[in-house]
């Protein structure tokens, strides 16, 4: 039951926002859109490669994004990683933990019930390590354009200068999305050791049992 609404906590975060730009209008990005723009821009950059052209009819990027994915090595990586890696690969394998919990409780395995339990805890670990890696990129990106505003000047103007982590924490803002996935890792941690608690409580009740006959 805790892994069914693990795994709901992250296919719901996949459709909520993740990031929200508020330049030159408000736009947010879901963890689909995300995988979307990159898998879009991967394909695009392979395209113009090989045909050593750009096609300008082609829409392009929210300028932040492709600044935050390309520009700063760290950011990019960690953006990368952490949206088009592990997410699906903490879906995937919170899936796999259902299942064979499924198969545990239908055939009465505890040795599949055990392995189940623990499938959900790398879940677990999985998602939280992904949203913290999100979060990470973008702060790392915000903090990296900060400091570069400030050595060029400022964002807007030279009044400006000094306060450009203030504006851009404004036109850059970390969505919801994310908290869900730590939500669903916490979850999926929490399953695992209260299974393990239920386990050695069996396994202690039925050598009591048994010492007693």
């Amino acid at each position: 039951m805790l892994l069914t609404a693990a795994l709901g906590l992250l296919l719901i975060s996949l459709t909520l926002p993740w990031l929200t730009i508020n330049l030159f209008g408000q736009r947010s990005y879901s963890a689909f859109d995300n995988m979307q723009m990159l898998t879009d821009s991967q394909k695009e950059e392979e395209g113009n490669a090989g045909s050593g052209s750009f096609d300008n009819n082609k829409p392009q990027n929210d300028l932040v994004i492709a600044d935050l994915t390309t520009i700063y090595p760290n950011s990019s990586s960690a953006f990368i990683l952490s949206i088009l890696i592990l997410y699906p690969i903490s879906i995937a394998v919170m899936v796999g933990a259902i299942v064979f919990s499924a198969f545990g409780r239908k055939g009465g395995s505890e040795r599949k019930l055990v392995l189940s339990s623990r499938i959900g805890l790398v879940a677990g670990i999985l998602a939280i390590i992904t949203a913290v890696l999100w979060i990470y990129s973008i702060q790392s990106f915000k903090d990296q354009f900060s400091r570069d505003a400030d050595l060029s000047g400022g964002i807007i103007g030279e009044e400006w200068k000094g306060n450009a982590n203030v504006i851009i924490d404004r036109l850059i803002m970390i969505g919801v999305g994310q908290y869900l996935i730590i939500a669903s890792g916490v979850i999926a941690i929490f399953s695992h050791f209260i299974g393990n608690t239920y386990h050695k409580y069996e396994n202690h009740q039925y050598h009591t049992t048994a010492s007693e006959g």
